[in-house]
């Protein structure tokens, strides 16, 4: 009766090891391309964002015929919008440093921003600053539409130093 016992608990261990996996996957399955947030930190939603990346496979250098100047001129510009929309939003972003991934539509608009902060930045409420980044994604639009939908990875250093 004692060995039947051991083996009902290691039997029920094992299966709990099995389960727990498909748990956690299942929770990052729901969040599909589709019901993806506009903002996220990268290493949440691993899987969705895996299929963004295959799905925004062009570089944003590539969609501008492999011009460094016309890419950088449009990451510029964005930069700037973030900060000056963090001025009317009273979000202070100086001293914030990012690794950054921003999920161009071929109109100009962003679909997501997707980032994570640098070990020598400055610590804030991330939250806030998924929620700003959420909020530009809706409103934005560049003025330069693109040939196709397309990924820009970068950094971001507040405040800037662009020349609009």
């Amino acid at each position: 009766m004692i060995i039947s016992s051991k083996l009902i608990s290691l039997i029920c261990i094992l299966g709990l090891v099995h389960f727990l996996p498909a748990q956690i996957s299942n929770e990052d399955s729901k969040f599909t391309k589709k019901g993806l947030p506009n903002s996220f930190l990268i290493g949440e939603f691993e899987h969705a964002y895996d299929e963004l990346l295959e799905e925004y496979s062009r570089s944003l250098v590539s969609v501008c015929d492999n011009s460094n100047d016309k890419a950088y001129s449009i990451w510029s510009n964005v930069l700037v919008d973030i900060n000056e929309q963090s001025k009317i939003s009273n979000m202070d972003l100086n001293g914030l440093k990012l690794w950054i991934n921003i999920f161009f539509e071929n109109d100009g608009t962003i679909q997501h921003i997707v980032y994570y902060p640098k070990p020598n930045s400055k610590n804030m409420d991330f939250d806030k600053l998924t929620s700003f980044f959420t909020s530009f994604c809706k409103s934005y639009k560049m003025n330069v539409p693109l040939s196709s939908k397309c990924m820009l990875s970068a950094t971001a250093s507040f405040p800037l130093n662009v020349n609009k």
